[in-house]
């Protein structure tokens, strides 16, 4: 069951699978390095193959009782939890993990003590140096029969996130290098997985042939690139070769797909006699089909090239992404003294050249690592924050000194760095957003890409909206590698309007949601929903009604809250007041206080500080904050009254901020300590045009002692502005 494969890329870069032990504990003089005679060597040089530039190992974790005698694992029926553990360093401490059995793609969730991901055939981790990560894959087997014993490999790919952007580069480098280790599991029990395709890319393989040739000499000639087959290494080894519309795609690391709705694929797989191969075809990580099948068999026959053919429907792709097909051997312990591993063509790049071009307009007289003057940021990891002015739409916190940014795409920012750490694609109609930080990555709330089917206007009459989108919550993992999708109005219920009325617990497990009705909990876990507070329900002697305005999550089992409440007993000149509070995930213990107006809730893990709305009689010129463990009230004093319709909370929650506009001179930046309420910081900020801009969103980054200041502007005329400084 144990093997070890050292892979050598150009510049050495160490992989190895293995049982929990050392790299050094595992090497012996079995190992082997294979030369594939369709790589190109022309970069190789002596000097080159004396650095190293990362390592990983990986392997089931020592830990249980679940291997058998045989040294396999058991499988009992129901949810599989296999303990494993990864240990990187250098470029790959980005990775990720496909995982098959019997050769089919299998779709597994990964947890980490109490957290557990959702289902998805890729899962990217990052890791620190050197540092061993321990968790559980749990998954139920797509396949296997009770008494069969099939075969089992999890394959890492080093920063499966990365791609070209055909500006500053044009290939994968050494990323997209992948590192199997392989098991058998034993069945004492039947699965109820099913062998079918759960991919969000579904039929666009078309014309699917796999077929068998003679290898002659001119396709010996075709296949080598220049290399010499001779009989020992052709017997041994196994070759493969990628072809698109009859391009060769040895050398290649992109494809322009530009005009395109179809291409024609051509794969050929040639070698070791007897070997079974499933082959899968991915883009972004993700399985391709055609109809039903996800993989794509062929038998491997001596002096035969096996030609997988088939039509590629790219217009179904959903825009630019990484192509690649993995060769999956099922057969092995029939040939216990070959070594024999899994195959990975190279990733190719499909994207549109000429929408590349049309979205990118930019100033030659600049410097292309400090100019953005598109629609599309292009050297992403190069754009300082006051770049995206053209662009922006909201900001957001994301943890740990980073900003997470709504342009043209998402981006994660780092402030202490003045880059971008990473990018995904925005939803359709996202404008703006809510962002709840989880242990494994975020909970983006906003809007997804199913519009509404009608609305109600204020008369009550039916109307069909032009662009009007549902509420959604959208999870990704750190690298903003897309996760899961939940729609607020489809699945749960709740016809939201705003992000503020939608919130994430800490551990993302539960998804809370306000409408005229009450609010509500939906449970991920068992995909269930509740109402715990209904706003008709009678709450107390003094309260009527309570219509929920802007909800966040504190203590991972609780709930906080603005709303309007209605009295019961009341006087004319008071039917209804602004209120904040806390409830009980379970709609118990509903404690409110009386506020001024109120508009904004910021919830942190303890703390619900809350900001004045613009004000119907006069500022308060104070700060609420709400301490939900011990229910206690505390209001801070501010500077100038009219602060508090200007509250912004810290990263973290140890200062707030506010502004206040001087007339002709610009926005007076103050920052309080949130402990104490005392001022520890003040300046007058100015920037260009400021009669054209509203009041800024204020983000304080603690550790680094900055803060950064959205400017939205007042007319589509002018373009949003931000900027930061240090306190």
């Amino acid at each position: 069951m144990k093997r070890v494969v050292l892979f050598v890329i150009v510049i050495v870069m160490i992989l190895a699978g293995c049982e929990h032990k050392s790299l050094d504990e595992n090497q012996n003089s079995s190992d082997r390095i294979t030369e594939d005679p369709f790589q190109s060597k022309e970069n190789s040089t002596e000097e080159s193959a004396t650095d190293t530039i990362g390592s990983i190992s990986h392997g089931i974790a020592v830990s249980d009782n679940s291997k058998t005698t045989d040294g396999n694992i058991l499988y009992n029926g129901g949810e599989l939890e296999l303990g494993y553990f990864v240990k990187a360093a250098g470029i790959a401490n980005k990775c990720g993990f496909l995982v098959y059995i019997n050769g089919i793609p299998q779709p597994y969730k990964i947890q980490k003590d109490d957290t557990v991901s959702d289902n998805g055939y890729m899962h990217q981790l990052e890791l620190e140096d050197n540092e061993e990560f321990d968790f559980k894959f749990v998954f139920t087997p797509v396949t296997g029969k009770k008494g069969e014993t099939l075969p089992v490999s999890i394959v890492s790919i080093t920063d499966p996130l990365n791609q070209p952007n055909m500006k500053e580069t044009i290939g994968y480098g050494y990323t997209h290098k992948i590192l199997e280790y392989n098991f058998y599991i034993q069945y004492a029990a039947g699965t109820n997985g099913i062998e079918d395709m759960k991919s969000g890319f579904k039929n666009v393989l078309n014309g699917l042939s796999v077929t068998d040739t003679a290898l002659t000499d001119s396709i010996k000639k075709q296949l080598n690139s220049g290399w010499i087959l001779n009989n020992s290494d052709y017997e041994q080894n196994v070759y493969s070769k990628l072809y698109i519309n009859d391009i060769d795609q040895t050398l290649e690391a992109s494809y322009d797909i530009h005009g395109k709705e179809k291409i024609h694929v051509t794969f050929q797989l040639t070698g070791h006699p007897g070997i079974v191969y499933k082959n899968i075809l991915y883009f972004n990580h993700m399985p391709l089909c055609s109809n039903k099948e996800n993989s794509f068999q062929t038998e491997l026959k001596k002096g035969k090239v096996a030609i997988v053919d088939m039509d590629l429907d790219v217009s179904k792709l959903n825009g630019n992404g990484s192509f690649y097909i993995v060769s999956v051997p099922c057969n092995t312990n029939d040939y216990p003294n070959d070594v024999i591993t899994i195959k990975k063509t190279n990733s190719i790049f499909f994207y549109d050249k000429e929408e590349l071009n049309n979205s990118s307009n930019p100033d030659k007289t600049q410097n292309s690592n400090t100019k953005v003057n598109s629609n599309q940021i292009q050297d992403v990891s190069q754009v300082k924050i006051n770049e995206f002015n053209e662009l922006i739409k909201d900001v957001e916190y994301a943890g740990n000194g980073n900003l997470l940014i709504l342009a043209d795409k998402l981006y994660l920012y780092s402030v202490s760095k003045e880059e971008v750490i990473s990018t995904a694609e925005g939803e359709p109609g996202l404008d703006n957003f809510g962002v709840k930080i989880l242990d494994n990555g975020y909970a983006v709330i906003g809007t997804t890409g199913a519009i509404k089917e009608s609305s109600t206007n204020l008369f009550g009459a039916s109307a069909k909206p032009e662009k009007s989108y549902n509420m959604a919550c959208t999870f990704y993992g750190k690298n903003l590698n897309k996760i899961s999708e939940i729609d607020i109005v489809k699945e749960i219920g709740v016809d939201a309007i705003n992000p503020s009325d939608i919130a994430v617990s800490d551990d993302g497990k539960q998804i809370a949601g306000i409408n005229l009705n009450g609010l509500y909990l939906y449970d991920r876990t068992t995909n269930t929903k509740k109402c715990i507070v209904d706003n008709t329900a009678n709450q107390s002697s003094d309260i009527q009604n309570i219509i929920f305005t802007n909800i966040g999550f504190v203590n991972n089992n609780q709930i906080s809250f603005l709303a309007q409440i209605l009295r019961a007993n009341a006087n004319e000149n008071e039917t209804s007041y602004s209120a904040y509070g806390v409830v009980n995930v379970d709609g118990s213990k509903l404690i409110s206080y009386r506020g001024e107006d109120l508009g904004k809730l910021l919830a942190y893990h303890n703390i619900a500080l809350v900001s004045q709305d613009i004000a119907m009689n006069e500022p308060s010129g104070q700060a609420d904050v709400f301490y939900c463990s011990s229910n206690k009230s505390i209001k801070f004093s501010l500077d100038e009254k009219s602060e508090s319709e200007h509250i912004w909370g810290s990263e973290n929650g140890k200062y707030f901020a506010s502004s206040v506009l001087e007339d002709g001179k610009g926005w007076m930046i103050r920052i309080y300590s949130l402990e104490t309420g005392e001022k520890v910081y003040q300046k007058l900020q100015n920037i260009k045009n400021m009669e054209s801009y509203k009041d800024p969103y204020i983000y304080v980054m603690e550790k680094d002692k900055k803060y950064v200041l959205f400017f939205r502007s007042m007319s589509s005329t002018v373009k949003p502005d931000i900027m930061e400084a240090k306190f």
